[in-house]
């Protein structure tokens, strides 16, 4: 093997320094904004710089404490230890003989794939019969309907865990519910106009926010400087418009970054979006796309199809196609998660509880951590709760 020159050497020095490291000695003139700008970095994109690599991020500076951001009625964010179960409960729980419907926004998706592996955990442990699980694919009038069907049916059902689609096309449903007697459990997205104890039991969810705020920092590190790209989502939805919100906070507040952006309303506009704007903007670094599938995976195929091999691509959630593309040292380089799995848990332990009659608090968040090849094994097993396949191990060996 042929040794790097020395001013390789000296640039990989400069670059593997802790983010906050780095930041400070460009501050006081210890090492020159020219001198790391002419480094050439090994996860940069055109027009991007001085960015750190995924193996030398350090995630003390990534990773928020906790959940961090406010639910949409402005509750602060409770611990999933708030709703761990004694043996005594949960043997009350059996004894109930608890019925439920499920209604999501959308079936499609890893997210909802691991949330329903979580249910289906607790709802066998507290020996929970299941209804139906139901997808309405966004549309609010479908829910509306299902949900008034459910409503009708109210005498065979103790509890609905629903994802409202539009919040208020949703409350007057889910008042229904609650006036027959149905506990409502609510993923996500609660309207604000539902009143908690009331209207709703609780609502469980990841700290969109924090979500947000790993994949910006994770991006502005590995870009350092540079135009920036974000792929946002056009309607207005509680969980992409936190996470857009706290990426954006990152990136403006960061200095050499600019913010170019093109939004869906479908999410299979991805791929044409994300070549638009390579097209219109082709000094773009990095991308932010606000889920993995589909979002995610359209845009690196979008990037592949451009030839940027350099390109930094960052997103949310994690799923087996995007941790291959990391574990290959592909263009997905960092990926926010929080736990979809411990979401789904939590919302049938929530569920237990309001039955129970016991208090349960308004919103149960589970915390954003992030995700970058160093830890990509482990985390795909703690957040997936399965072994990586061999498309992601085999990069390791």
């Amino acid at each position: 093997m042929v040794d790097k020159p020395s001013h390789d050497k000296e640039c990989h020095r400069k670059q593997s320094m802790s983010p906050s490291r780095r930041r400070f000695l460009l501050s006081t003139g210890a090492i020159g904004a020219a001198g790391l700008a002419g480094c050439a970095s090994n996860s940069g994109g055109d027009g991007g710089g001085a960015g750190v690599a995924p193996e030398d991020i350090d995630l003390s500076e990534i990773n928020p404490d906790g959940p961090i951001g406010a639910g949409p009625t402005g509750a602060e964010p409770q611990s999933p230890s708030t709703l761990d179960m004694s043996d005594e409960q949960i043997q009350s729980a059996r004894d109930e003989d608890i019925t439920v419907s499920v209604v999501f926004q959308y079936l499609q998706s890893d997210w909802v794939r691991l949330v329903r592996r979580g249910l289906q955990t607790q709802f066998v442990n507290l020996e929970v019969d299941v209804e139906g699980v139901y997808g309405v694919d966004f549309d609010a009038a479908q829910q509306v309907d299902l949900l008034e069907t459910l409503a009708s049916k109210s005498d065979q059902l103790d509890a609905v865990i629903v994802y409202p689609v539009d919040p208020d096309a949703s409350v007057e449903p889910i008042r229904q519910l609650r006036a027959d007697g149905v506990e409502v459990i609510i993923i996500t997205n609660t309207p604000p106009d539902l009143v908690h104890g009331e209207d709703f039991a609780g609502m469980v969810t990841v700290d969109n926010y924090g979500l947000g705020l790993v994949a910006g920092r994770l991006l502005r590190e590995m870009v350092g400087e540079g135009k920036v790209g974000m792929i946002e989502q056009e309607p207005q939805l509680y969980v992409i418009d936190e996470r857009e919100r706290a990426v954006r906070e990152v990136l403006s507040e960061a200095e050499g970054i600019e913010m170019v952006s093109n939004s869906f309303n479908e999410a299979s506009e991805t791929f044409d979006l994300t070549q638009n704007l390579l097209t219109a903007n082709p000094d773009t670094a990095g991308l932010w796309s606000p889920w993995a599938s589909p979002p995610a995976n359209e845009a690196v195929s979008a990037i592949s199809d451009s030839g940027r091999d350099d390109f930094i691509h960052v997103t949310v959630d994690l799923n087996q196609q995007q941790a291959a593309i990391m574990a290959e040292q592909g263009v997905t380089k960092g990926i926010g998660v929080g736990g979809p799995f411990v979401i789904g848990e939590n919302l049938v332990k929530m569920t237990a509880h309001a039955i129970l009659g016991n208090e349960t608090p308004p919103y149960v968040g589970i915390g954003a951590r992030a995700v970058i090849r160093p830890n990509l094994l482990e985390m795909y097993e703690d957040v997936l709760r399965e072994d990586p396949p061999e498309s992601v191990t085999e990069h390791f060996e």
